[in-house]
């Protein structure tokens, strides 16, 4: 992963050649990953918006610029995308706008388009202009639900054979352009399932639009502007949501969402001529692709909107996805596979590009999920098997490299003068590598040869094959820890930003003004957490804390207005300060607010992390003090250890990357977890100005930013990128019921995790090993007299 770092980095400074090669480079030098698309990127897509004119009745596809950035010599990309019963009747046109870099050779560069798994549509790349891809889809290709859309790139350099090389090539799709004509003004809805469409209007953002009858709504009004939110989100299975609240109706695509008998309002004049009826009480009106659709919820009658919404959220909490089996599988693999412990699961069937490569760099990767109360520690590892072949006469640093989450797993090389294979290898990964929610797996392999380095243009067009990995090869998981454990931002990335498991537990929503900016962000948050869970979360809204330690918070605002004990709690007190140790500690009690109940300090032991038995809670006591007792005896050896940590103090961080400007971040989330026997998340957004705020939420809820969360707090820098903390101490508490084999595998989990205990812990049993040793011997001795 280092090497491939450095060589990246050194391409990217010789290597302008011109100025869309550039944008080539520009991606590698500013990602970490450098088949990653940056904002550059858009560009592309603005220009050929100035030579494509996209039909009026086409439906776009659910992919975002980025993700239609495809980038190094073979990509590979599948849309889950969403048909209704009366669409698939009728014959289709298939439609790609999209413009190459020029550096890509068009005699052995080419795109592929499969629907279903059947081919639909083949083109040269490299022609360096603007393209269109069409292709008739008779009726009966595209079935009700969810359909795989499957685009493959191959893209070979005109004149450059070495590995920095295949940095510079990309082709860029125009998500605004591309899609499925149907030849419908708007789409037939006739039942709620159908909302799955609206994730495929707008271009990288799905607008939902909620309206409110004033500019300050009340607390009911936006716990039901919330349950929308997310009801809307999981049905329509959006990963870029972007909620408004306001009293206007929105302008240009999206979604305005009407309650009918809120505040006194009428159904009256809402209604048209073609809107269409999808529940008692839940109507749909289409719109264009300039002007939003509307739900309409209610019908007038007194708590009509009240049924329309319950109905809702009745069906997000209950919808089966329904398609085919490659779109299903495809949606799957969008949100993550989850996999079962001890059952081998082929690598192609969670994404794997298995055919065979005859590029100078291969990329590909996994993707699975993990439970939201995953621990992850080095307790276990996850066995790949791996199966792969490789061609003779590669250079001698020709080799594969696995990383997990970003974290370089093993290196296999490659080199040899005859051709070999890699057969039933098994390559242990840590489980402290992975966590819960999304994980990846990505492979990489340089694979240049002898000729690459004349690059002969006559051996370019070689198109052997040099590296392959067979579809026999699996990942197989052990049975993992499952306890709750905060805090850990990854657990808002699997949709889990809540202590309690059972989804009618309410999340208290702390948010200092009610302005449209302000919620609008709020909601937007909530419900990409919802559409990672699956789950709707009932949300009450609060404006001042409240002590009662019996609900999830959620504070969003700047530095200057969010309660300073929320800022002080989780780290983010001045905006600015992430301290580098734990601070001393505060008083033992410090209050919230005016004549609130105290918080009690944080007894932060392993006995203590869990929710006390009811008839062992003397004896964990005396355990516990009985080994803080030995602990203090030796401090002067061991150096300071941390004592008791109260919950507000200022948390202390270890940064896990450059730690950026805070005062000019875009925005923080930070996290706590509250005293006592089942500790609850305090979780803050907070930036620096609305402006900073509002943007940082859109950026942070991106996909590719959404899967990085991870650590006690993260921090959005101006340049888009994320730098992650983590915290110097953590809660437990249980989530599943009490089993001997999950206890032993998270203390063993909970060791690794905490060192020092460790070899404290190995110390006591060893001065206990020799104290009765000696005992014993002293007693069995030989007696002389």
């Amino acid at each position: 992963m280092f090497y491939f770092s450095r060589m990246l980095l050194v391409s990217t400074a010789i290597t302008a050649l011109s100025s869309a090669v550039s944008l080539g480079a520009a991606q590698a030098q500013n990602q970490s990953n450098p088949f990653a698309a940056d904002r550059s990127a858009t560009n592309v897509a603005v220009s050929l918006n100035d030579v494509q004119t996209p039909s009026s009745t086409l439906r776009r596809f659910d992919a975002s610029t980025d993700e239609f950035f495809l980038s190094g010599e073979r990509t590979t990309l599948t849309i889950p995308f969403y048909v209704t019963p009366i669409e698939t009747t009728r014959n289709a046109k298939f439609v790609l706008a999209l413009q190459s870099a020029v550096s890509v050779m068009p005699e052995t560069s080419n795109l592929n388009v499969r629907v279903n798994g059947v081919p639909v549509a083949q083109t040269r790349l490299g022609t360096g202009k603007a393209d269109r891809v069409e292709a008739d889809l008779p009726a009966g290709l595209l079935q009700p639900g969810f359909n795989a859309i499957e685009i493959m790139t191959d893209q070979n350099h005109r004149v450059d054979c070495s590995l920095p090389g295949t940095y510079e090539l990309w082709t860029q799709i125009d998500p605004a352009a591309s899609g499925i004509d149907f030849g419908l003004a708007s789409i037939p809805m006739n039942q709620l399932s159908d909302l799955a469409t609206i994730a495929g209007v707008g271009t990288d953002r799905t607008r939902i639009n909620i309206v409110v009858p004033t500019s300050s709504p009340d607390a009911t009004q936006v716990s039901q502007a919330m349950a929308i939110a997310q009801a809307l989100t999981i049905i329509g299975n959006i990963s870029r949501p972007l909620v408004t609240i306001g009293p206007s109706v929105a302008m240009g695509p999206g979604l305005d969402v009407l309650l009918a008998n809120t505040g006194g309002q009428s159904a009256e004049g809402w209604h048209t001529r073609d809107e269409q009826t999808l529940s008692p009480g839940i109507v749909y009106q289409p719109g264009t692709r300039e002007t939003p659709s509307r739900l309409v919820l209610g019908d007038g009658e007194r708590n009509s909107s009240d049924r329309a919404i319950s109905d809702l959220v009745d069906l997000a909490g209950t919808l089966k996805p329904a398609g085919t089996d490659t779109g299903l599988a495809a949606l799957e693999r969008r949100n993550g596979a989850n996999l079962q412990a001890n059952e081998p699961v082929a690598l192609s069937d969670l994404g794997l590009d298995t055919s065979e490569f005859s590029g100078r760099f291969y990329r590909s990767d996994i993707t699975f999920s993990l439970p939201s109360d995953f621990y992850p520690a080095d307790y276990d590892r996850a066995e790949l098997t791996l199966d792969a072949a490789y061609a003779a006469d590669l250079s001698s640093d020709a080799s594969l490299v696995i990383n997990a989450n970003g974290r370089q797993v093993t290196a296999i090389p490659l080199r040899s003068t005859l051709s070999g294979t890699i057969e039933d290898q098994t390559i242990k990964i840590p489980l402290g590598f992975m966590k819960p929610g999304k994980n990846k797996i990505t492979f990489q392999a340089s694979l240049l040869n002898m000729a690459d380095v004349a690059c002969d243009p006559t051996v370019m067009a070689d198109l052997r094959p040099r590296f392959a990995i067979r579809s026999t090869s699996t990942l197989q998981l052990p049975k993992v820890a499952q306890i709750g454990h905060l805090p850990d931002l990854a657990l808002i990335a699997n949709g889990s930003a809540y202590s309690e498991p059972r989804s009618d537990q309410p999340l208290s929503l702390l948010v200092t003004d009610r302005s449209a900016a302000t919620l609008g962000g709020a909601a937007t948050f909530i419900a990409r957490i919802a559409q990672a869970s699956k789950q709707i979360r009932p949300v009450t809204l609060q404006t001042g804390l409240r002590d009662d330690g019996q609900a999830d918070v959620l504070a969003i605002g700047t530095y200057a207005t969010l309660p300073s004990e929320v800022l002080r709690a989780t780290g983010l007190e001045d905006g600015t300060a992430f301290q580098s140790s734990v601070s001393e500690i505060v008083d033992d009690k410090v209050s919230l607010s005016s004549g609130s109940r105290l918080l009690e300090p944080v007894k932060a032991t392993f006995f203590a992390s869990f929710e006390q038995p009811i008839n062992l809670t003397e004896r964990l006591d005396e355990l516990r003090n009985s080994i803080s007792a030995f602990f203090q005896g030796t401090r002067s050896a061991f150096g300071r250890l941390p004592g008791l940590s109260s919950f507000l103090e200022t948390k202390g961080f270890v940064a896990l990357g450059n730690i950026p400007d805070k005062a000019t971040a875009l925005t923080v989330i930070s996290q706590a977890a509250t005293p006592g026997p089942v500790p609850r998340t305090w979780t803050v957004v907070a930036g620096p100005d609305q402006n900073s705020l509002s943007q940082g939420i859109i950026e942070l809820t991106e996909p590719s930013n959404w899967q990085q969360l991870q650590g006690a707090a993260v921090a959005l820098a101006p340049d888009g990128t994320l730098v992650s903390f983590a915290a110097e101490g953590e809660r437990l508490f249980e989530t599943q019921p009490r089993s001997v084999s999950n206890l032993r595998l998270v203390f063993a989990g909970w060791l690794s995790r905490h060192l020092l205990e460790y070899l404290l812990g190995l110390s006591l049993i060893a001065l206990l090993l020799g104290l009765s040793t000696r005992a014993l011997i002293g007693r069995v001795g030989a007696n002389t007299k």
